[in-house]
C-alpha cells in the first residue's frame, strides 16, 4: 500500500468515526422531552376567540419538523382557517421556518426565521415573513414547556393589519416513545386568543 492510499484510508476512517460520533451526540442531545431536534409530523385543530366579538374562527393544520444538524431544524407547516357562516372567507397559509437553537441542560433557547405564502377565497394572496425568539424547557422525561414571542409581516405595502406580534405558550406530552400530544395558547397583539390541540408522530 503506497503513501497516498494510506492517507486516503486514514482520512476515510477519521471521517466515518467523526460522523458516527456526531450521530451519537445528536441522538443523546435530542432524547429530551421537547420537540426541537426531533423529526416528527403532526396534525391539529385550532379555535380563534376574537376579542369583543361573537365571531368564531376555526383552523386545521399540518406540520413536519426535520433536523438538518445539531443546531438547526426546518419546520414546514400548512393551515386552513375558516369562520362561521358561508359568507366568511377561508385562508390558507404555507410556511417554511428555520429554527436555530442551543442546548443548555434542560433549556433550549431558539430563534426562528420563516417565509410563507397565504391565499384566501377572496382572491387575496401574498408572501409574508416571520421572526421569533423563545425557549423550550424540559419539565420531566415525558413533558416540556415552550414559550415564544413572534413577529410577522407581509412583503406588500405595509398596513397596520399586516404587522402582528404574538406570544405563544405550549406544552407537549409524550404518550409513548413515538406519539406526542401538544397544546398551545397564543395571544395576538390585538387581544385575540388562539387555542390549538394537536397530535404528532416521531420518526
Amino acid at each position: 500500500m503506497n503513501s497516498i492510499t494510506k492517507i486516503i484510508a486514514a482520512l476515510a476512517l477519521v471521517s466515518v468515526s467523526a460522523f458516527a460520533q456526531s450521530e451519537q451526540v445528536a441522538a443523546t442531545a435530542n432524547e429530551g422531552s421537547g420537540l426541537i431536534g426531533k423529526r416528527y409530523a403532526a396534525a391539529g385543530l385550532g379555535y380563534l376567540d376574537v376579542r369583543h366579538s361573537s365571531y368564531n374562527a376555526f383552523a386545521a393544520g399540518l406540520e413536519y419538523n426535520l433536523p438538518v444538524n445539531l443546531n438547526i431544524d426546518v419546520l414546514t407547516s400548512f393551515s386552513h382557517t375558516w369562520g362561521e357562516g358561508n359568507d366568511i372567507n377561508t385562508v390558507q397559509d404555507l410556511n417554511v421556518t428555520a429554527v436555530s437553537y442551543l442546548t443548555q441542560g434542560a433549556v433550549k433557547p431558539f430563534v426562528t426565521v420563516g417565509l410563507g405564502y397565504a391565499w384566501t377565497s377572496a382572491n387575496d394572496e401574498g408572501l409574508n415573513y416571520n421572526v421569533g425568539i423563545g425557549g423550550e424547557y424540559q419539565l420531566c422525561q415525558r413533558a416540556s414547556l415552550t414559550a415564544s414571542v413572534d413577529f410577522s409581516d407581509g412583503f406588500r405595502r405595509r398596513t397596520q393589519s399586516d404587522l402582528e406580534f404574538s406570544t405563544t405558550v405550549g406544552v407537549n406530552y409524550w404518550a409513548s416513545k413515538n406519539v406526542v400530544l401538544k397544546g398551545d395558547v397564543t395571544l395576538i397583539e390585538t387581544g385575540h386568543l388562539a387555542y390549538t390541540l394537536s397530535a404528532g408522530y416521531r420518526f
